[in-house]
């Protein structure tokens, strides 16, 4: 059963992938279960056979628009789910970084590319959901164990909660 999927989302992402290359405007879209933007694209990589990998990774590297990786939590109130997300954007850091194969290197272009560009946002998953627990739409603890990295949801959070409680301390 694992194989027979695995092979189908290869065709799909293979067809896909030679769509678009067709195309003057690519549209193709995507979902894979990973846990972060790193394992998507090793993922995507690892449908390959070997010898094709470096140009998967080439035309993946130009293709790629960004990755957007989901988790839904119960929210602190039990009215439900909210949703929290690491976002890559396809920068040309990250470009280098797939083409290179150095993926390793993507969640620290993730945690230090956070100037509020359009063209250069990105958000790890540990700050989203420390911003959801800041915030109290979940318990800290909840967000934690969705972490990918516990000791940076941690410094995250520490970090969200002390510059809520600067921008809280009165003026005279």
């Amino acid at each position: 059963m694992a194989v027979a999927a695995r092979a189908r989302w290869g065709c799909t992402i293979r067809a896909t992938a030679e769509a678009d290359a067709r195309r003057a405007t690519p549209s193709g879209f995507s979902t894979l279960h990973t846990r972060d933007a790193r394992g998507t694209i090793t993922r995507i990589l690892d449908m390959f056979p070997g010898h094709q990998q470096e140009e998967v990774a080439n035309q993946l590297s130009l293709g790629l628009a960004y990755i957007i990786c989901r988790k839904l939590l119960p929210r602190a109130d039990n009215a439900g789910r909210v949703v929290a997300m690491e976002i890559l954007n396809n920068t040309y850091a990250v470009q280098n970084l797939i083409r290179a194969g150095k993926l390793e290197q993507l969640y620290s272009t993730l945690q230090t590319k956070t100037r509020d560009v359009a063209t250069e946002r990105m958000v790890t998953m540990e700050q989203s959901l420390a911003g959801l627990a800041a915030r109290g739409l979940v318990g800290a603890l909840e967000a934690e164990k969705w972490a990918n990295h516990p000791g940076e949801f941690q410094s995250a959070l520490r970090y969200r909660q002390s510059a809520t409680a600067q921008s809280t301390i009165p003026r005279s």
